[in-house]
């Protein structure tokens, strides 16, 4: 654009000068006489005045005329900017399938429960066996919940659910139970204490003579047992009948003594009655064992069980 307008500015001053007869170059004197210099200062500075008219003249038309584009020549449109391309729609994610949820195991102590009633006097158990330690007792004519059953070899204990929410175990015996038990869960029995075992009256014989109750009783612990005491009260006559205490330390039998039971294992254990046959007769059975000489360590007594002997 610079060298445009500096070559028509220059055009504009050459055909000025033409028209005014001056050469920018030389200056022409008359007569062929050399020029006094008065006369050549005079011409210098005429010559100077033209120049500088000539420039504003020149610059006065420059910015009085605009820039017009050139007639003839096309349009030149305005830049156009491209469309936004549209983002693609958001992927929609998989409809997540529903899970079934796991089936609650309800507790056999928030179930419903069966009603029952108890015919007699129940000790309440930690367990379905009566070596687990007493929880108490439930008077006879109660109302009580049922909402368990036995999984073990005895069918006849229930699991109860008392007024406080307490759960205890009791002997089917004297317990009346008003409904289908079908439904009820069968618990996992807590392991058995230390000590534990199992009694019954097995038969009723003679030894060296003298009349016996053979008792059978089974290691159900954890442990050794290695002291037992057994008491026979006979109901009617009173009288007592038991091991004595030189017998306590071991597991007596006619012919024979074991000094300790283990675990799972089942022995004899003979009472003296002497001259009396106690055949037919009912019988008050109370027991105690435990995993020590001398009834130490851990020790389960049974609460006293009514027996026929045979």
């Amino acid at each position: 654009m610079r060298l445009r307008s500096f070559s028509v500015m220059g055009m504009l001053l050459a055909g000025l000068f033409l028209l005014a007869g001056v050469c920018p170059l030389t200056v022409a004197f008359q007569g062929g006489e050399s020029p006094d210099a008065a006369a050549l200062t005079a011409a210098a500075q005429s010559l100077l005045q033209t120049q500088v008219a000539l420039e504003q003249t020149v610059q006065a038309m420059t910015q009085a005329v605009p820039i017009q584009p050139t007639p003839g020549a096309p349009a030149v449109p305005a830049p156009t900017m491209p469309a936004p391309t549209p983002l693609p729609p958001t992927a929609s994610l998989p409809t997540a399938t529903p899970v079934s949820p796991t089936p609650t195991v309800v507790p056999a102590g928030e179930m419903p429960g069966v009603p029952g009633y108890a015919r007699g006097n129940l000790f309440c158990r930690s367990g379905p066996a009566p070596y687990y330690p007493s929880l108490g007792l439930v008077p006879r004519g109660s109302s009580v919940t049922v909402v368990g059953r036995n999984q073990t070899a005895d069918p006849d204990y229930w699991l109860l659910r008392l007024e406080d929410g307490t759960l205890c175990w009791v002997w089917g015996r004297w317990l009346e139970v008003q409904g289908d038990v079908a439904g009820l869960p069968v618990p996992t029995a807590p392991p058995p204490p230390p000590g534990a075992f199992s009694i019954g009256v097995k038969k009723t014989a003679t030894c060296g003579g003298q009349h016996a109750v053979v008792f059978a009783v089974t290691n159900r612990g954890p442990k050794a047992l290695e002291s037992i005491y057994i008491k026979v009260r006979v109901r009617g006559s009173g009288d007592v009948y038991e091991n004595p205490p030189f017998q306590r330390n071991q597991f007596v039998r006619c012919g024979g003594a074991l000094e300790k039971l283990d675990p799972g294992k089942t022995t004899e254990v003979w009472v003296i009655t002497g001259a009396s046959d106690l055949s037919g007769k009912t019988l008050e059975v109370t027991a105690k064992a435990c995993t020590g000489n001398d009834f130490t360590d851990a020790c389960v007594e049974r609460t006293p069980f009514i027996v026929v002997a045979p």
